[in-house]
C-alpha cells in the first residue's frame, strides 16, 4: 500500500512539473530584427541590444542581426554602440503568439570624439632571445653578452664579462687583448662613443670600472664597418648602458663577513 502511494505521488510531482515548464515555455516570446547604419544601410556587428534595466538581450552576428528570448510582456528595448547615438524604443510587446520585430536605424554620433590609443612596447635589450636576433640582422660579425648572461655567470664588471668571448683573455684582470693582440690595436666605447683612458699609459679604458649592474649588454665586432671608427684592427667593444628607469628603484644589501681562523676561537695576546 505504501509503495503504490509513494509511486502515485512521483508521478502526480512529474506531471506538475512538465505542466509549469510547459506554461513558462508558451510564456516566452522571441525578439529579434536588424540593427544598421542610417548613412551606409550596412549591418552594424557588434552592438549591444537589452531590455532596458536588465541584462537580458544579445549582440548583433557579423550581418547586424540579433535575436534573443523574453518573458511575454511590454518592454524597453537600449541599444548603443561605439561612436553611434543611443537608441530607446518603449513598448515593445513580447507575446508567445509571433515573434517581436524590431529593426534599428543609428546614427552616427557626431559629437562624440574618439581618444587615440598609443600602445607603447618597451623591449628588454639584455635577453639572450633578443641578441641572438640582433645578431643574426647585423652586417658584421657581432658577439653579444646582454645582463641575461651577466648575471648567470656571476660577472661582476664588464672584464670578467668579456671573459666569456671567444678570442678574447683578460690582462690584469682589466684589459683586454684580442686573438693576441693588445691595448694599442683595440678601442673601447660606451654606449657608441670613443672613451678616453683614465691611464696615460693605456689607450683602452680598463673595463673593470664598469659594474655589470649598469650594463645592459656588451657588444664586441672584429670586422670593419662603415660605422664604426677604422682605429683597431683587434676588436671595438662597445658597453651598452642600462635605460634610466621609468619608475624609481630602491636596492638593500646585507653582508656578513666572518674570519675562519680568529672568529670563535681562543687567541693569546702579547702582555707587551
Amino acid at each position: 500500500m505504501i509503495k503504490v502511494q509513494s509511486h502515485f505521488m512521483k508521478n502526480i510531482y512529474t506531471l506538475i512539473l512538465g505542466m509549469v515548464l510547459s506554461v513558462s515555455a508558451l510564456a516566452q516570446g522571441t525578439i529579434k530584427g536588424r540593427v544598421t547604419d542610417a548613412t551606409t544601410g550596412d549591418g552594424i556587428i557588434g552592438a549591444n541590444v537589452v531590455i532596458e534595466g536588465t541584462s537580458t538581450g544579445a549582440p548583433t552576428d557579423l550581418d547586424g542581426y540579433y535575436s534573443f528570448t523574453a518573458d511575454a510582456g511590454t518592454y524597453t528595448i537600449r541599444v548603443s554602440y561605439i561612436g553611434y547615438k543611443k537608441y530607446t524604443k518603449e513598448g515593445v510587446a513580447v507575446s508567445a503568439d509571433q515573434p517581436a520585430l524590431l529593426n534599428i536605424v543609428l546614427e552616427e554620433d557626431l559629437g562624440e570624439e574618439l581618444t587615440a590609443v598609443e600602445v607603447v612596447a618597451t623591449v628588454e635589450r639584455g635577453t639572450d632571445a633578443v641578441l641572438m636576433m640582433d645578431r643574426k640582422e647585423a652586417n658584421v660579425m657581432v658577439q653579444s653578452i646582454g645582463s641575461q648572461e651577466l648575471s648567470r655567470v656571476g660577472a661582476s664588471d664588464a672584464a670578467e664579462g668579456l671573459q666569456k668571448v671567444v678570442g678574447l683573455s683578460v690582462q690584469d684582470n682589466k684589459y683586454i687583448i684580442v686573438r693576441g693582440l693588445g691595448d694599442r690595436y683595440n678601442v673601447g666605447m660606451l654606449n657608441g662613443f670613443p672613451v678616453a683612458s683614465p691611464d696615460p699609459d693605456k689607450r683602452v679604458i680598463p673595463f673593470d670600472i664598469f659594474p655589470s649592474a649598469v650594463i645592459q649588454n656588451l657588444d664586441v665586432v672584429k670586422s670593419f664597418s662603415p660605422e664604426l671608427y677604422g682605429d683597431f684592427s683587434g676588436a671595438s667593444i662597445n658597453i651598452v648602458t642600462k635605460e634610466y628607469p621609468n619608475d624609481p628603484i630602491l636596492q638593500l644589501s646585507l653582508g656578513v663577513g666572518l674570519n675562519t681562523q680568529s672568529s670563535f676561537k681562543d687567541f693569546r695576546l702579547d702582555p707587551e
